[in-house]
């Protein structure tokens, strides 16, 4: 057994990002999930979410699950399905893992995980989080989301764009989306690049006169 000294030492090495941001996390942090329950709050928020643009906005939706597995590899987990009912403004589906958290697909190839990681090191915010997840839906709601799709080799290249607020690349392997399998294949499987600029969902009330 360590002296309270050397306890007292061991506790003020243990990284707390939030509190202590230019902290440098330990080794054993990385992989470790000590609460991944604080990310619970996520399937609150991603529920809030999409009965908001159901009532906003002339959408119609239907649940998905198994049809859009999870990152995870919690094939059964919960998914919804929004489609605008204007073929130009681009779908949502969002699906509730089991870690907890969310997987986010905006339009047709952009896609995004609630918390990437989950680790200790990383010590995703929640509340960061749920802002990142309101601004990539607000852009594609709001008409201002960019999609475009390249093949690069083996590989699939997706890159968005955000005007003003965001913008990055991903890449899915070609072999992986032929076969079906992995998070989110099915768009890469007609293996038809192009690029698309979504617009703005209708809302209920226009739709309704």
């Amino acid at each position: 057994m360590g002296t309270m000294d050397e306890d007292r030492h061991n506790q003020e090495r243990e990284p707390v990002p939030a509190a202590y941001p230019g902290a440098e996390p330990l080794p054993e942090a990385y992989g470790r999930v000590s609460n991944p329950e604080r990310y619970r709050v996520l399937h609150r928020w991603g529920h809030e979410l999409l009965d908001r643009l159901t009532a906003d906005f002339a959408v119609d939706r239907a649940d998905v699950t198994g049809q859009e597995p999870s990152p995870f590899g919690d094939a059964a987990a919960p998914a919804v399905r929004l489609v605008p009912r204007d073929a130009a403004a681009g779908p949502l589906t969002v699906v509730f893992t089991g870690f907890p958290g969310l997987a986010v697909r905006c339009g047709r190839w952009h896609q995004l995980v609630f918390p990437s990681c989950g680790c200790d090191a990383c010590a995703e915010d929640p509340g960061e989080l749920r802002e990142k997840l309101e601004e990539h839906v607000g852009a594609l709601v709001s008409g201002n989301l960019a999609e475009r799709l390249s093949q690069q080799g083996d590989w699939w290249l997706v890159e968005y764009d955000i005007p003003g607020i965001a913008s990055g690349s991903s890449k899915v392997r070609r072999a992986e989306a032929a076969r079906g399998s992995g998070w989110f294949a099915a768009p890469f499987q007609s293996g038809s690049p192009g690029a698309v600029h979504w617009s703005a969902w209708p809302r209920r009330d226009a739709a309704d006169t």
